[in-house]
């Protein structure tokens, strides 16, 4: 994906609400340089921003299953506790069930890849500028988005990501929930 797609949809991913409406080519026109003069984040803060969710969406899915003890867990934000729980019974169990895996086996190799990659996560979605594209593709954005395939492509330029972990992953859309 080129840097310039990437920044527009991870930008657009930030209004993707049903608050945001259409706006037609002429208010786009007028409301870029609006957005460009009073939109406060920078590209770094994007990037660090984008990195900081990717550490969490994986050290919340890899503490879920793990199933640390009540005391272990407590070192974690409360939101990656209460994702981690859903982990076992929301998607893994379900998950094993359909692809036929060995749980004890499938934990241990997606709980050391997802630690692998949250200790990474300043290798992804590395913004470097924020363009004029990137912007009206921001306010003109509607459609759903694929986060959780941008975050595997991403992944896989830092490492090789296992076809049965990447599975997990797109298993109800688990990681773009994260």
């Amino acid at each position: 994906m080129s840097p310039s797609k990437l920044t527009q949809t991870l930008l657009a991913s930030l209004l993707d609400s049903p608050a945001v409406v259409d706006i037609t080519s002429l208010a786009l026109k007028k409301a870029v340089p609006l957005i460009k003069a009073h939109f406060s984040f920078t590209a770094d803060e994007i990037t660090q921003a984008y990195q900081n969710a990717c550490r969490y969406a994986f050290v919340g899915i890899s503490v879920g299953l793990d199933s640390p003890t009540l005391f272990q867990t407590l070192r974690y934000s409360k939101v990656t506790r209460e994702f981690a729980e859903q982990i076992e019974h929301q998607y893994l169990q379900a998950f094993a069930k359909q692809y036929g895996l060995s749980l004890s086996d499938f934990r241990q190799a997606a709980i050391e890849s997802l630690r692998q990659f949250s200790k990474n996560t300043d290798k992804l979605f590395e913004i470097k500028v924020l363009t004029e594209a990137d912007l009206a593709a921001l306010i003109g954005h509607r459609e759903s988005l694929a986060i959780t395939e941008m975050v595997l492509e991403q992944m896989q330029g830092i490492a090789p990501v296992d076809d049965t972990l990447a599975a997990f992953l797109r298993y109800e859309d688990q990681l773009g929930n994260a």
